[in-house]
């Protein structure tokens, strides 16, 4: 799995976390080729920090 932060440095317990959840698909694993996860961090006014994420597979 790919892990892309934008705005923000990652963290070991955000992609520990990424990493379990991704232990959720490993049924499918046959079928995955590859995985990318982007988080953004953008703030909707000052001091208000909100996240998006995206999770791309790979078939």
């Amino acid at each position: 799995m790919q892990i892309a932060h934008f705005g923000f440095v990652g963290s070991a317990a955000g992609e520990s976390e990424a990493g379990a959840k991704l232990v959720r698909l490993e049924r499918f694993a046959k079928r995955i080729a590859g995985c990318h996860l982007a988080i953004e961090a953008w703030y909707d006014r000052p001091g208000h920090r909100l996240y998006d994420a995206r999770l791309d597979l790979i078939t």
